[in-house]
């Protein structure tokens, strides 16, 4: 063996010998991995050994651990591209998934301070909130909270059903168009009744999201807080430098 191959950590190269494991796992379609003692035995290490190349695997997000059922292989992300403005559904139909969403609450509630600063409404406006769970080829990946203005929110209140496209609604029933937003990501906690949205082996954190969209006139339309699984989840920005890197600028 040449001396850099010796002279590697053992749990260094367990960490590449293991990242195999978990495409060769992916690519029959299963999710559990060996036990830490058969994973020892296999390559010829300590349990704790395993356990240090188990936690960089867990780092690099391709695994993830549940307490006292063992290590399963994260599946693959679904990518969201951030050049534009699109609806949830315009975007897994880009990728060739189906998009699906069952409405979880729809009515009423009443604002406060923050929303109705953000929405351009008295303080003591009544919103239509529209909380749904977000699904892409059945399985559930987002909660979002939709909060409406009454003007836009009572129209859409009585029409709006499961499957249906919330910027769709706004467009026919409204004559709305969303046309820019501002938004922005941060990691945070799933409460429990969330968590169990997602099932058991979702991860008790989220990647969290705020949007706010404006319409053609420059008028807020909807302020949105989603929270998406960060083990299932994953956004994509393309950037451009302003100018080249070789070129002086005083």
């Amino acid at each position: 063996m040449p001396l850099e191959k010796r002279s590697r950590p053992k749990h260094a190269r367990l960490v590449e010998q293991l990242q195999v494991l978990v495409e060769e796992t992916r690519a029959r379609g299963e999710t559990c991995l060996p036990s830490e003692r058969e994973l020892g035995e296999r390559f010829g290490v300590s349990r704790v050994t395993v356990r240090n190349a188990m936690a960089v695997l867990e780092e690099q997000g391709k695994i993830y651990r549940v307490q006292g059922k063992g290590a399963f292989v994260c599946k693959d992300k679904f990518r969201q591209p951030l050049s534009s403005l699109t609806s949830f559904t315009e975007d897994m139909d880009s990728q060739g998934m189906v998009s699906g969403s069952k409405i979880l609450s729809l009515d009423f509630v009443p604002a406060t301070r923050k929303i109705a600063l953000l929405l351009s409404l008295p303080e003591d406006s009544q919103l239509v909130l529209l909380r749904r769970l977000r699904l892409i080829n059945a399985e559930p990946i987002a909660i979002e909270n939709c909060y409406l203005p009454p003007s836009l929110g009572e129209p859409i209140r009585l029409h709006m059903q499961d499957n249906c496209s919330l910027y769709s609604l706004m467009q026919t029933l409204c004559g709305v168009t969303p046309v820019w937003a501002e938004q922005s990501f941060e990691v945070g906690a799933l409460f429990p009744w969330e968590q169990s949205l997602f099932g058991e082996k979702a991860p008790p954190y989220a990647m969290c999201t705020t949007r706010l969209t404006f319409d053609q006139n420059d008028n807020p339309i909807e302020y949105v807080e989603s929270k998406y699984r960060a083990d299932r989840y994953a956004y994509h920005v393309r950037m451009e430098a302003k100018h080249a890197y070789g070129e002086y600028r005083p």
